[in-house]
């Protein structure tokens, strides 16, 4: 039978292996990931009971440093052992800050909230050209504890591995996967936008979008879900109807897009699968006094939480054609919470995660 002092000297045991572990994990002499010895060989090393020794680490599971798995034992969380606790969230958008556009500053709005939600505040840098060393310089002078980044450029990637500083890619993707990468479903949101418009019996369908290229594949994926679906009804996209353009300036944009629908042979259906073109089909085609849904049919693409108050009102007082949506918000916690689960298993190879897409239709009014 224990005495009083048997289980004080047990309850002091317990506090002892309790200081020890947490010295150890805090150091990271226990790395995140790692898992601790069993309560076997803790009892034998330490020479204590088991009971002791299993009443420690529950301890330690309840101040979240570590968690019990089935059948093997105890594993250090990754915040557990993080120097850099408080220190913020990196974001890397490919843009200078100055030159943000709707979707940049709502994605870093987005992104802002998540790492709130988190406990850590986020630091956003709009790369915009600038070289790799240099953003990198003030990631570590942010102390960073980790970074999303929508630029893949080989240097940046290069610095990031040579500074060992956790990182995944969102709202982007490479064909390299050397890391873990989070962004909407392209194919899928594409291929739905094809086969919508082919059955509504179209036959010639209009491409307007961007040209594929390596650092930035979003492009590759809609292009690639539009052509799969119109080959599933037996069709293809007409070269002669495959406008790619490269620039970023609404004006120039728009410009375009006012040269596509004054063809002689304007088409009747046109996939706009990026939200710039979207809107800048929508100018022109007001410009020209056309209506979507009346002179020809679109779908184009914004973000959930744009729908309402950006993509609707291009409109105006017309039908609003459907458009293939996403969520900036999921996207956002998607990457953090990817971010902690690459810290805590650095050795999983890299993953690539889809955030869902879908065709939405404007709400039927009266």
């Amino acid at each position: 039978m224990n005495t009083k002092s048997d289980k004080a000297q047990e309850r002091k045991s317990s506090r002892d292996l309790v200081e020890s572990l947490r010295s150890e994990i805090g150091s990271g002499q226990l790395g995140a990931g790692q898992h601790l010895p069993s309560v076997r060989s803790l009892s034998r090393d330490r020479g204590l009971a088991c009971d002791t020794v299993h009443r420690a680490l529950k301890e330690l599971a309840g101040e979240g440093l570590i968690v019990a798995e089935p059948r093997r034992g105890y594993r250090v969380l990754a915040r557990a052992n993080d120097p850099d606790r408080g220190c913020p969230v990196a974001l890397v958008l490919r843009t200078a800050r100055e030159d943000w556009n709707q979707l940049d500053a709502g994605l870093a709005a987005e992104f802002q909230r998540a790492a709130l939600a988190m406990g850590r505040p986020l630091l956003a840098v709009g790369a915009g050209g600038s070289p790799a060393a240099k953003v990198m310089e003030q990631l570590a002078a942010a102390r960073a504890w980790g970074a999303v980044l929508s630029d893949t450029s080989p240097d940046l990637l290069a610095e990031i591995r040579r500074a060992g500083l956790p990182a995944i890619v969102a709202e982007n993707w490479a064909l390299e996967r050397e890391l873990d990468t989070v962004c909407q479903d392209d194919f899928r949101g594409s291929m739905a936008a094809a086969l919508y418009l082919a059955d509504r019996g179209h036959e010639r369908i209009a491409w307007f979008g961007s040209k594929p290229e390596r650092r930035n594949m979003h492009t590759a994926g809609r292009f690639a879900g539009a052509v799969a679906g119109l080959a599933a009804v037996g069709q293809r996209l007409c070269p002669e109807l495959t406008f790619e353009t490269e620039t970023l300036d609404v004006g120039e944009l728009t410009e375009e897009a006012r040269r596509l629908l004054s063809r002689p042979d304007r088409p009747k259906a046109i996939l706009a699968m990026w939200q710039d073109k979207t809107e800048a089909l929508a100018r022109a085609a007001a410009g020209l006094g056309l209506v979507p849904g009346r002179d020809f049919e679109m779908v184009g693409w914004c973000t959930d939480e744009g729908y309402d108050s950006f993509y609707a009102p291009l409109f105006g007082s017309g039908p609003v054609p459907p458009a293939v949506t996403w969520s900036r918000a999921l996207l956002a916690r998607t990457a953090l919470a990817q971010l902690e689960q690459r810290r805590a298993h650095p050795e999983l190879p890299a993953l690539h995660l889809s955030i869902p897409t879908r065709l939405r239709f404007a709400a039927i009014k009266g």
